[in-house]
């Protein structure tokens, strides 16, 4: 594969090609390795993309990048390797108590916070993308689709599914990440086998299944998930400090009522209409 390295086994398979961990032979170094077919340009320019990303940062949250090697029909990333998984692999074996759920999204808040200050949208968060290393450290990875219009469409605001138009918004990884929280607290995948409408209907009903969970953590949720453009976060920032004081800042103007009751008109239309006969209506709320 690459000359240094020495391939022990197959740790995945995504959408560009195929992940494996390998030992650099000088240093005993275990890797992870991520093989790439080039077939289309379009590919190239995002297994680039992710390169330039990641080579940017030095970060303890952040998923190392090592070197890359191209030959003539293959990129090969070295990168940090990461021996416990995905948060996938623990949400599937029910691993995380409400503490720790609450601890890992306060870290991927913190390092989305530094990495959205760098003028950077991940566009990518959910459990298969962030690792866990073997002391137990949270690592983002996947900057393939970083400041791109692409996104996994379960974990995006469903205005997006409308008018999916690119623009600077840190909402997208916001969104994500609650999603992400609601999966961790709650240890399984949500939105199953829902089609785009029903899931929609279920973020602006907030019925995401959190009841039983404390009144601070559900208000995190829901503003983390809001389509409100009154209420929901505006930026990581917020949810580190709503998350470490357990506190939302709550103001009552009339900007708010209004903007609160026009959520509430949103709700009635969405039950009578599909989502693209208020294209208009979501896209002033997002």
């Amino acid at each position: 594969m690459i000359e240094g390295f020495k391939v022990i086994s197959e740790l995945g398979q995504g959408g560009f090609g195929k992940v494996f961990l390998a030992e650099e032979i000088i240093s005993n170094k275990l890797v992870a390795i991520k093989s790439i077919t080039i077939n289309l340009l379009d590919d190239l320019d995002f297994i680039l993309n992710e390169v330039k990303t990641i080579s940017k940062f030095n970060h303890p949250n952040i998923v190392q990048y090592y070197h890359a090697h191209k030959d003539d029909s293959n990129l090969y990333i070295v990168m940090e390797y990461c021996s416990d998984g995905s948060l996938m692999n623990f949400i599937r074996n029910a691993y995380f108590t409400q503490e720790r759920a609450v601890e890992t999204i306060l870290t991927i808040a913190k390092t989305l916070d530094f990495i959205n200050k760098k003028g950077i949208i991940h566009n990518d968060i959910k459990p298969e993308n962030i690792l866990i290393n073997e002391e137990q450290v949270v690592k983002i990875s996947d900057f393939g689709v970083a400041n791109t219009n692409i996104h996994t469409r379960k974990y995006m605001p469903p205005a997006k599914l409308i008018n999916n138009t690119l623009n600077s918004s840190y909402h997208p990884d916001i969104f994500a990440l609650g999603i992400t929280f609601i999966e961790l607290l709650c240890n399984k995948i949500i939105f199953v086998g829902l089609t785009d409408d029903q899931r929609a209907d279920k973020i602006f009903n907030k019925d995401f299944g959190v009841g039983s969970f404390p009144f601070w953590i559900q208000e995190i949720i829901f503003k983390m998930l809001s389509l409100n453009a009154e209420y929901k976060f505006n930026s990581m920032e917020e949810i580190v400090e709503a998350i470490e004081t357990r506190n939302i800042p709550f103001k009552i103007d009339n900007e708010s009522i209004i903007a609160s009751n026009y959520a509430r008109n949103i709700k009635s239309l969405l039950k009578r209409k599909k989502l693209y006969t208020v294209k208009l209506i979501v896209d002033k709320i997002d």
